[in-house]
C-alpha cells in the first residue's frame, strides 16, 4: 500500500511539474496556467502603477491590499508546487532543493513575494519601503510563459562569448578616450572635467539617448574633440554590434524551433496543421482494439 501510494505521489509529482514547466510542447493545462500568471503579474504592475498617483490608495486600501494578498497567495503556490515538483523532470533529479532554488528564475519568484512576508513580520517601516521595491521584480516572471523570451534567452547563452568580446573592447576603447579627454580638457575646464571620472560619467552621458552631455560640456581642445568624435562613435558600435549579434541568433533559434515543430508534426503522422493529443492516441488505440474483439466474435457466431 504504501509502495502505491509512493508511485502515486510521483505521478502526481510529474503532472504538475508537466504544467509548471511545459517546455516546447505544453499542454491545455499548461497554456491556462501561463495565460492565468500572467494576467495576474499584469494586474500586479497595474496595481503598483496607481498605487503611486495621487490618493488613489488613500481611497480604495481594501482593493489594493485584497489583490496584494491574493496575487502573494497565487505566486507563494506556484513558487512551492515549482520546487515540490522540479525532482520529476530528468533535468534536475540530480539536482539538490537549494542548488534549484539558485536558479535565477526561482530567485526571482522568490524576491516577487519576499517584500510582502517582510512587511508582515512588523519590520521598520523605512526598511519596509525598500523591500518593496521588489516587486516591480514580478513583471519579469513573465519571461517564464513567452516563447519569445526564453528564446531570446537561449540566444544571449549561446552567444555570451561573442557579446562579452564586443561589449568589452567598447568598454575598454572608451575608457581610453576618456582618459584622453581629461588629459585634454582638465587644465582649460578644471570644474567640468576635474577626475578622470567626471571625464568617465561625461563619455557615458554623451553615448547615452536624449540630450547628451556634449550639449552641456563641449571639449575645446582639438585632442578633446577628437576624443569626443571617438567616443561617439563608439556608442553607435556599443548598441549596432550586439544588436546585429543577438538579431542573427534570434533568427537562427527561431528557425530551429520552426523545423522541430515540423519534424514533431510529420513524425505524428500529421501535415504540420496540429498535434495529436496523446490521450487521444491512446483512445484510438483502445477503439481499434474493440473493434477487432467485435470483429472476431462476429466471425465466431457465423
Amino acid at each position: 500500500m504504501a509502495e502505491g501510494m509512493s508511485m502515486t505521489i510521483e505521478k502526481l509529482r510529474a503532472r504538475v511539474h508537466t504544467i509548471m514547466e511545459p517546455g516546447d510542447t505544453p499542454s491545455i493545462r499548461a497554456k491556462m496556467l501561463s495565460i492565468f500568471i500572467i494576467t495576474v503579474i499584469i494586474i500586479n504592475c497595474i496595481s503598483l502603477i496607481f498605487e503611486s498617483i495621487g490618493n488613489f490608495y488613500e481611497e480604495m486600501p481594501l482593493l489594493f491590499d485584497t489583490i496584494e494578498i491574493v496575487s502573494v497567495l497565487i505566486f507563494t503556490i506556484e513558487y512551492l508546487l515549482r520546487l515540490w515538483s522540479f525532482s520529476a523532470s530528468e533535468n534536475y533529479k540530480s539536482w539538490g532543493r537549494l542548488k534549484y532554488m539558485r536558479r535565477p528564475m526561482m530567485i526571482i519568484d522568490l524576491l516577487a513575494i519576499l517584500p510582502f512576508y517582510i512587511a508582515s513580520m512588523g519590520m521598520d517601516l523605512r526598511a519596509i519601503r525598500i523591500f518593496r521595491v521588489f516587486r516591480v521584480l514580478r513583471i519579469l516572471k513573465l519571461g517564464k510563459y513567452s516563447a519569445s523570451v526564453n528564446i531570446l534567452g537561449q540566444v544571449i547563452s549561446k552567444r555570451k562569448e561573442d557579446l562579452t568580446i564586443t561589449v568589452a573592447m567598447s568598454l575598454v576603447l572608451m575608457f581610453m578616450a576618456s582618459v584622453v579627454v581629461y588629459f585634454a580638457e582638465h587644465d582649460t575646464q578644471p570644474e567640468q572635467f576635474s577626475s578622470v571620472v567626471s571625464a568617465i560619467w561625461w563619455a557615458i552621458a554623451t553615448m547615452t539617448p536624449g540630450p547628451p552631455a556634449y550639449q552641456y560640456v563641449q571639449p575645446v581642445t582639438i585632442i578633446g574633440k577628437l576624443a569626443g568624435g571617438v567616443i561617439q562613435l563608439i556608442a553607435i558600435v556599443i548598441i549596432a554590434l550586439p544588436t546585429g549579434i543577438l538579431g542573427a541568433g534570434f533568427n537562427e533559434e527561431l528557425v530551429k524551433h520552426k523545423e522541430l515543430q515540423r519534424k514533431e508534426d510529420n513524425d505524428l503522422g500529421n501535415s504540420g496543421d496540429g498535434r495529436y493529443d496523446a490521450a487521444v492516441k491512446d483512445e484510438l488505440v483502445k477503439i481499434s482494439s474493440r473493434l477487432e474483439k467485435i470483429e472476431k466474435r462476429l466471425d465466431d457466431l457465423q
